[in-house]
């Protein structure tokens, strides 16, 4: 049986992660693929002479209207609690971009590591 939960500790509270639905996980994946592929593809695949770096940031610059970031972000987190209560979204991250972005990582990882060792990406 596969452990669908994990408890992430950021500035002093309690996160408890779901794994996303099979059906939503995929709806994201395939959100989070279109948004940062062009822009992973540079990073993995540099070109002589180009700053990979340059390159993948104005790839995502391009890609970031391909898919609906706001609600891609409230999907993520709609499988999060804190401290044992729901999360309302824009209360709880108005001001800490910072921390919506390092619990999305969470939630990205826990739900797609597996996928990233496949690829190589991660150990």
């Amino acid at each position: 049986m596969a452990i669908d939960q994990k408890v992430v500790e950021l500035n002093g509270n309690e996160y408890i992660i779901d794994a996303l639905p099979a059906t939503k996980g995929s709806v994201v994946l395939k959100q989070w693929t279109k948004l940062l592929g062009p822009s992973v593809s540079h990073l993995f695949n540099p070109v002589e002479g180009e700053n990979s770096m340059n390159k993948a940031v104005s790839a995502l610059m391009e890609s970031v209207d391909s898919v609906n970031l706001e609600s891609l972000l409230k999907d993520l987190m709609a499988s999060v609690t804190k401290n044992n209560v729901a999360i309302n979204f824009d209360r709880e991250f108005r001001g800490q971009y910072d921390l919506l972005f390092m619990l999305s990582k969470e939630v990205i990882e826990w739900n797609y590591g597996s996928l990233f060792q496949i690829a190589g990406f991660a150990e």
